[in-house]
């Protein structure tokens, strides 16, 4: 086994020489600011594949005063324990080296940490036996840095920010308001929504008035009768159930209620989730007592003729309302709407092992995948017009649950509208978007000339020349910032989340990371690129620059995105080629620390997305980060 340590000035990269990574240092010294998250790596490279390597961290004494230290709890390799997504703490149980790993250390140092040098150990384990240990000082000194670091790329500081909790905070935005639990009916903005002991949904009723420009007494109901989820025997007949419901939890920004339907030979778990902006879950699961034929699993959702004027989805375009006799397949289509302008539902199917797929010409790398629903071909789905309404129906064809088993299915719906209009608001928003060539010095100028009040930086400029990594051109972005908004305009930035730029100073770390932000190609499908003809879309010269910079220079399993070629300016002949990220990782953390930090310190006043890969739960934290600001403007 051979073990060494690196500074972060010089990240460990994918196409390392064999002389460089198979060497021992069972010793490192840093230095360190007070109040920085100071970060290091250790490689661990193996000539034999192995499993189960953990590290351990001893806290780090005072080498002059054994009574100074900084504790092991704020030691952490991002490698190995985290927070995911969802807020979730998490560790591994050690990662498997096949060849070799590298692992990135972060130390939190206390702002009131006396100066000196701290010495520690750390304790390399393979299967849960020390196999070695590296010699660890940290010479702290100097002035407390502001913000841990954060404001200096070359520090790596920001690796903190994947275990991140921002916006995980109860928040109800003010175009909202707070969910109301009263008996079995659940009140949100404009919506009364009530259930029976199942948890089903009986009523669904909107009150927004007719332009969305507010809420009014004059209901719009949506259902025409309650939304079952009946299971059949093999007979015919619908097993009965006798259902008891609880309260699971409350608070302003949803409510769960739960129950329980006990039956001769399989129990149903209900789970309802209602949330403020008209999101709702229903999450059913089925436990045999018995082994069970049924001759299907069905879902009956009946809309108001009111409600069935228009549909969507399912492979339909939007429009006047028309029938719907669904099969599932490999495209990107599991949501159906049928609605109104005042009220209408959509709704999603899923189950358990849901992974989000890839969005746009990168679907095919990761397509979404069949859920419990499709039942191995006989699900359907089928939306029917009736004398007074319509009828969904969703059913699973039959299906065998052995004793002790169980099966959960999911359904997400989405109650539109979601929120008022302002339409004053609206109507007066402009938007001026520079283009390539377009001077930066001339782009108040004509925007004011075109009577705009909005601006959008996209990636390509040389205030944000590096896709999704608006960190480069701080200083010039921030001044720019700062004479739009005295001559009373308004900045967004181009900031999403599909891509990153191979100019992301965590790059090697992130890398390091393995599957978890970047993705592998599907070795059973084709890059886009390469199933075109590039002289309708791209020239060859582009098409074979794009694959072969991603391929010499990272990783040729990784999965090339978007990419730019600067031909003039302060960039000139440099190339942004951009990597595929997971629409679901920690990354989601850390770009919504980034953020934050444009709100608070460059001056941004919203962003652009014109692609979004990431999930509603990141799209609610994104809102509460953005509303920070006083007048909001997005």
């Amino acid at each position: 086994m051979y073990i060494f340590c690196e500074d972060r000035k010089r990240p460990i990269t994918s196409r390392e020489e064999g002389g460089y990574i198979k060497r021992n240092q069972r010793a490192f010294s840093g230095e360190a600011r007070p109040g920085e998250i100071y970060t290091f790596q250790l490689c661990i490279s193996h000539d034999e594949p192995i499993s189960k390597v953990n590290l351990l961290f001893d806290s780090l004494v005072g080498e002059s005063d054994l009574t100074d230290y900084i504790a092991a709890k704020h030691i952490t390799c991002y490698n190995l324990e985290g927070i995911d997504a969802d807020g979730t703490p998490y560790k591994h149980d050690g990662v498997t080296i096949d060849g070799y790993q590298v692992f990135w250390i972060g130390i939190e140092v206390p702002e009131n940490v006396t100066p000196g040098n701290y010495l520690g150990t750390v304790h390399v384990m393979v299967h849960g036996e020390e196999e070695a240990h590296v010699a660890l000082q940290l010479h702290v000194e100097g002035d407390v840095l502001s913000h841990k670091g954060y404001d200096d790329l070359w520090r790596l500081s920001r690796l903190q920010w994947l275990n991140s909790t921002i916006g995980q905070e109860e928040y109800v935005p003010a175009e909202f308001e707070p969910v109301t639990l009263n008996e079995q009916i659940i009140t949100i903005k404009g919506r009364h929504i009530t259930v029976d002991n199942a948890c089903l949904p009986t009523e669904i009723t909107s009150y927004f008035n007719e332009d969305l420009s507010g809420v009014e007494d004059k209901a719009y109901g949506v259902l025409r009768e309650p939304i079952t989820f009946e299971l059949f025997a093999d007979s015919g007949n619908s097993l009965p159930f006798t259902a008891t419901i609880s309260r699971e939890n409350k608070s302003s920004e949803s409510v769960q209620l739960k129950s329980q339907r006990v039956g001769e030979k399989v129990d149903i778990e209900h789970q309802l989730q209602v949330e403020y902006d008209g999101f709702m879950s229903l999450r059913t699961t089925l436990i045999a007592k018995e082994d069970l034929i049924l001759r299907e699993v069905q879902v009956k959702v009946p809309f108001t003729e009111y409600a069935s004027r228009y549909s969507m989805g399912l492979g339909k375009e939007g429009g006047a309302f028309r029938p719907v006799d669904f099969q599932w397949n490999d495209e990107h289509q599991d949501t159906i709407w049928v609605g109104n302008i005042n009220g209408g539902l959509a709704c999603t199917f899923l189950d358990d092992d849901y992974e989000r797929p890839f969005v746009n010409v990168y679907y095919n790398q990761r397509k979404r995948q069949k859920p419990i629903w499709d039942n191995e071909g006989k699900g359907r789905i089928r939306l029917s017009k009736e004398t007074s309404g319509s009828n969904l129906f969703v059913t699973t064809g039959s299906m065998v649950i052995n004793k002790g088993e169980s099966k959960t299915f999911i359904i997400n719906f989405y109650m539109t509208p979601f929120k008022c209009i302002d339409y004053a608001k609206h109507w007066q928003t402009r938007y001026y978007h520079p283009h390539e060539n377009a001077k930066q010095t001339d782009w108040l100028t004509e925007m004011h000339d075109l009577h705009c009040n909005y601006l959008n930086i996209h990636h390509g400029q040389e205030l944000h020349p590096f896709i999704n990594y608006p960190f480069v051109e701080v200083d010039a972005m921030k001044s720019f910032i700062q004479e739009a908004h005295a001559r009373d305009k308004h900045v967004k930035v181009y900031y999403t989340h599909r891509e990153i730029t191979n100019h992301v100073k965590e790059l090697w770390s992130f890398y390091s990371l393995g599957e978890e932000i970047f993705p592998k190609q599907n070795p059973d499908e084709v890059l886009f690129w390469k199933a075109i003809d590039p002289t309708k879309w791209l020239n060859d010269d582009l098409l074979v620059k794009r694959k072969m910079w991603v391929e010499e220079n990272i990783d040729e399993t990784l999965i090339p995105a978007w990419q730019h070629d600067f031909q003039h300016g302060k960039y000139e002949g440099q190339t942004c080629a951009s990597i595929l990220v997971n629409p679901k990782s920690r990354l989601n953390n850390f770009y919504l620390e980034g953020l934050d930090w444009l709100v608070k310190t460059v001056g941004i006043d919203g962003i652009y997305i014109d692609d979004v890969a990431y999930d509603r739960h990141t799209m609610q934290r994104v809102r509460k980060i953005l509303d920070q600001k006083k007048e909001r403007h997005y």
